[in-house]
């Protein structure tokens, strides 16, 4: 039964006047579309072709635009052909399906329906008839009813690939994700070329977390449909995921292709880009995807990220500032903002950026930072209540339980500080940086061994374990009011720590705040 002037030939027709034009209108469609239309137009020009015969080569006709997806033409034709009253029975079926197939494909699921209720009265057997309107039920919400028509097609024909499709796609939307699967399976081994079961399956094995099954579904389904652009969309999300950019930046620039313009394509791409460190290409991509969707809240995320790895500080505040305005929940936002205050040194709106983030979404609030940034401020009993929180929900971080102390001794509790250093050191895994850290601070090694460990063999750690162990040293010896031997090693925090480093940070506060 084909799709679309399913069951029709007018061969049997053909007999007097136009009857070659009648013949090639229907014969020609599938090989010759172009020669087809023009043998239809000329068919029903003709005075002679008239009756079930004219309303056959309407059909015949508007299978024809149906092909080029132009749904009104189709309409039409079909319109004329029903409203004739030459054609009766099976033939009347096929009208009215075609019909409510075109008009799915408008989105005008009421009238679709009235159509494909008529096909299946006039014909019971037509399987596609049931496809659809299955497909036009689980729009409009009757998921109950379409899995009735899909299973109602599967009686008449086991084999249609495409009422397993529809079926699938109701028990996804029903949640039964293992059923859609099921009838995804058995669709794509009754039709492996069919893109639309190898397109759903692949997402689905995506959405399960098997992107190694959902692959070869996915390679299948653009190779059978390449313009399919959600299945190009999902394949870059798996490539990147994999972190295997080029092919997903491959992916992105098929889909750019296919829509220029599209400001989720674009900033999709400047994501990859500038995971992959080609951030000029992700800033123009970013810029574009901006230009054409001014309310883009990810876009402005995303170029003031990119604008603070240039050091542009305000101009990437700025930004977040746009891409909250939008969205003020935007945590990703929140969190590059108050990066980039701290980068500035503001570490009242970077605090004031956390918090928010730990009061919309807790489990991803950073209470480490949270307790780093009040220590700067001077504000010594939040930090340390912040950086318990921070242990509390990562018992075994060596810097948390660190800081802690540090804050506590500040807040005038050196002695709880030390007892309850001592109990979280327990927790703490032994034997790799900053443990010698902890041991300094327990007092069960000296400096000279501290400085001993962050001694490492690879030249770039054991410049950044120095610049750990310069503070903390200094640090230490602020607790005891050392302060002249605390001053070099301060300063050689200030000058040898990368600028992204907390000892760093630290060092120019406590110089600050000693008039250094």
């Amino acid at each position: 039964m084909r799709a679309f002037g399913a069951a029709l030939s007018t061969v049997a027709l053909l007999a007097g006047c136009g009857g070659e034009d009648v013949k090639n209108c229907g014969e020609l469609r599938r090989s010759a579309a172009e020669r087809a239309l023009e043998h239809c137009n000329r068919a029903l020009d003709n005075r002679l072709v008239f009756g079930e015969r004219r309303a056959l080569a309407l059909i015949d006709r508007s299978a024809i635009h149906a092909d080029r997806k132009a749904w009104d033409r189709a309409i039409t034709d079909l319109d004329e052909s029903i409203a004739s009253l030459k054609l009766a029975g099976k033939k009347l079926a096929v009208a009215y399906y075609d019909r409510g197939t075109a008009r799915l494909q408008k989105r005008e699921f009421d009238a679709a329906l009235v159509d494909l209720d008529e096909a299946i009265r006039l014909d019971a057997g037509l399987v596609l008839a049931y496809v659809n309107r299955a497909l036009a039920r689980r729009a409009k919400g009757d998921l109950k009813g379409s899995l009735a028509d899909a299973g109602a097609a599967l009686k008449l024909d086991p084999r249609e690939a495409k009422a397993l499709v529809q079926r699938a796609v109701t028990h996804y939307e029903m949640k039964a994700r293992d059923q859609a699967l099921a009838d995804l399976d058995a669709a794509v081994k009754l039709a492996p070329q069919m893109a639309a079961a190898r397109h759903l399956r692949g997402m689905l094995l995506l959405e399960k977390g098997d992107a190694d099954a959902a692959l070869p579904d996915l390679d299948e389904a653009i190779r059978l449909e390449p313009g399919n652009a959600d299945a190009l969309q999902r394949r870059a999300g798996l490539y990147e995921r994999k972190q295997d950019f080029a092919r997903a930046i491959a992916d992105y620039d098929a889909l750019d292709r296919l829509a220029p313009n599209n400001a989720a394509v674009l900033y999709g791409r400047s994501v990859v880009l500038a995971r992959n460190g080609d951030l000029e290409r992700a800033f123009a991509d970013v810029e574009r995807a901006i230009a054409l969707n001014p309310k883009f809240a990810d876009g402005y995320n995303t170029r003031g990220w990119l604008r603070l790895q240039r050091k542009e500080l305000d101009a990437a505040i700025a930004d977040f500032d746009q891409a909250l305005a939008l969205n003020p929940q935007q945590l990703l936002a929140l969190g590059n903002r108050a990066g980039a205050y701290a980068a500035r040194n503001d570490y009242g709106r970077s605090v004031a950026d956390l918090e928010a983030i730990a009061a919309l979404a807790p489990q991803n609030a950073n209470h480490r930072s949270i307790g780093l940034f009040r220590f700067y401020l001077g504000q010594y009993t939040e930090s340390a209540a912040a950086l318990a929180r921070a242990l509390h929900a990562q018992p075994g971080d060596h810097y948390a339980a660190l800081w802690r102390l540090l804050a506590q001794s500040r807040a005038g509790q050196a002695r709880e500080a030390r007892a309850e250093f001592a109990a979280a050191a327990q927790r703490l895994p032994a034997g790799k940086w900053p443990a010698a850290v902890v041991d300094h601070y327990l007092g069960k090694a000296g400096e000279p061994a501290m400085f001993a460990a962050a001694n490492d063999p690879d030249p770039n750690r054991r410049a950044e374990q120095l610049c750990e162990a310069n503070y903390y040293a200094a640090a230490a010896k602020l607790l005891r009011n050392r302060v002249a031997q605390a001053l070099p090693q301060l300063r050689a925090a200030e000058q040898d720590c990368p600028r992204d480093f907390v000892e760093y940070g630290a060092a120019v506060v406590e110089l600050k705040r000693l008039g250094k």
